[in-house]
């Protein structure tokens, strides 16, 4: 049988897509991981997902928020590894326009994985952790700003939150 290019560029994209969730799913060495993470990234941004199953963009999103909280239970956690995962989920995030099945899916709604109703609050804590590495933070606030640009909805319930962690951040004194 004849496969139309277009079909054929589909499935080799399902099956990066399913290399990349193994990989977030199961890389040891957290400097392949955050390559990974970069990879998952850059595929988010560039695949033609309005093309792909509705379920593309959240299954990336909810592999790496997966991955994301299994390194914060380490007990020294993997900084480098952990700050790749935000990177990552703002690039899942911030696509060119909004995905519905990915806006569903961070509501709690649709066909997505139920670990997407999950980003919003553990990426509010992270940014809002004043203990917490300045890098970390400042990508958990890159997945904010992804959010508030392509799916406002999602992140209504948390914003009064959001807007009192960044007055606390302006408020305090710099260090050094």
């Amino acid at each position: 049988g004849f496969t139309t290019l277009s079909v054929a560029l589909g499935q080799c994209l399902m099956g990066l897509q399913a290399a990349c969730l193994a990989a977030l799913q199961d890389e040891p060495d957290p400097l392949v991981l955050g390559q990974a993470f970069k990879g998952v990234g850059v595929l988010s941004s560039q695949a033609p997902v309005d093309r792909l199953p509705e379920t593309f963009l959240p299954q990336l999103a909810a592999g790496a928020l997966e991955r994301l909280q299994k390194l914060q239970d380490l007990p020294c956690g993997e900084l480098a590894a952990a700050a790749g995962a935000l990177g990552c989920l703002a690039a899942i995030c911030g696509t060119k326009a909004p995905v519905p099945g990915l806006q569903g899916a961070l509501l709690g709604v649709g066909s997505g994985p139920a670990a997407c109703a999950r980003v919003l609050g553990t990426v509010t804590a992270l940014a809002c952790d004043e203990e917490g590495a300045l890098a970390l933070r400042s990508e958990a606030f890159g997945v904010l700003q992804s959010l508030a640009r392509n799916y406002p909805a999602t992140i209504n319930e948390a914003w009064d939150r959001i807007q009192a962690c960044v007055l606390r951040s302006l408020e305090r004194p710099a260090e050094g």
